[in-house]
C-alpha cells in the first residue's frame, strides 16, 4: 500500500498494514524505488497517462511482463487511493498497454501516415 503525502508518492508505515509478509514489502520499495527513479520530484497530480505510458515503456524495456504488471499494479493502487482522496482527478494508470510497448496514434506521428 502506498499513499500520497506532498505529492509524492511514500511507502506506508508496515504498523499500518496488518499481514503483510516481508516479500511484500520488497516488493512495495521495488515499486516505489522504480516509479521515485523515473518521476524524480514530479507531484502526481502533474503525471499524465502519456508521462506514465514513457514511464511503463522505460522500466518495461528489460523486465519481465510480470514485474511489469505488478509494479503496474501498485502504482493503480496507489492512483485509485489518491482519486478517493481527491488529491487527483483522473486515473493516469487506465487505458494503458502496461507491457512497455506504447501503442501510438498514427496522426501523432508523420510518419506513420507516409
Amino acid at each position: 500500500m502506498y499513499i500520497l503525502k506532498q505529492s509524492k508518492l511514500y511507502i506506508i508505515n508496515l504498523t499500518f498494514i496488518p499481514q503483510v509478509s516481508l516479500t511484500t514489502l520488497k516488493h512495495y520499495e521495488y515499486s516505489l524505488r522504480a516509479v521515485n527513479e523515473y518521476f524524480l520530484d514530479t507531484p502526481i497530480k502533474n503525471i499524465k497517462r502519456h508521462d506514465y505510458q514513457k514511464f511503463l515503456n522505460w522500466f518495461g524495456s528489460n523486465k519481465a511482463k510480470e514485474t511489469v504488471a505488478k509494479v503496474h499494479g501498485h502504482v493503480k493502487s496507489c492512483v485509485k487511493d489518491a482519486m478517493e482522496d481527491q488529491l487527483i482527478q483522473i486515473d493516469f494508470t487506465k487505458k494503458l498497454n502496461q507491457h512497455g510497448q506504447y501503442i501510438q496514434d498514427p496522426y501523432s506521428n508523420p510518419h506513420a501516415l507516409q
